[in-house]
């Protein structure tokens, strides 16, 4: 997985990233320090690992914790859209389609953040998932 083998790892989530499986030294270091700083239990990584829905705060704030460390997520919850636009180019190679499709679900989704950072990671990467299952977008990660 490369420093974004995407957005869409981070935000359609950390939701399935299990520290055994991330390859880049970066993620894995930043997935490490946020999984100490939000005292994610074991139980908090399965829930994120086996792409629950039903999140406890601790899961929630990782997921914010790894947004925040890559500028996609601002203190009061705001998705940044150059960051994430930037890295669905890099993704996509640029590919007009795409990109408008990514533009779309950036939209959709950035609707359903709140002022609470933990709680929009969840909304946005919920989001995502729904809207890249619905496209037929692969979530192959």
């Amino acid at each position: 997985m490369n420093c974004f083998a995407s957005v869409f790892v981070i935000v359609a989530a950390l939701v399935a990233v299990s520290q055994a499986n991330v390859n880049d030294p970066k993620l894995k270091s930043i997935l490490e320090q946020c999984i100490g700083s939000e005292k994610a239990s074991p139980a908090d990584i399965a829930a994120l690992e086996a792409r629950s829905s039903d999140l406890s705060k601790e899961a929630k704030c990782v997921i914010s914790c790894v947004m925040k460390n890559y500028k996609l997520l601002s203190d009061d919850g705001k998705v940044n859209r150059d960051v994430f636009m930037t890295e669905a180019e890099e993704m996509t190679k640029g590919d007009a389609g795409a990109m408008k499709e990514a533009g779309e679900m950036f939209e959709i989704c950035s609707a359903k953040t709140v002022a609470d950072p933990c709680e929009s990671a969840f909304n946005f990467g919920h989001c995502m998932k729904t809207e890249m299952t619905a496209r037929n977008i692969p979530m192959d990660f």
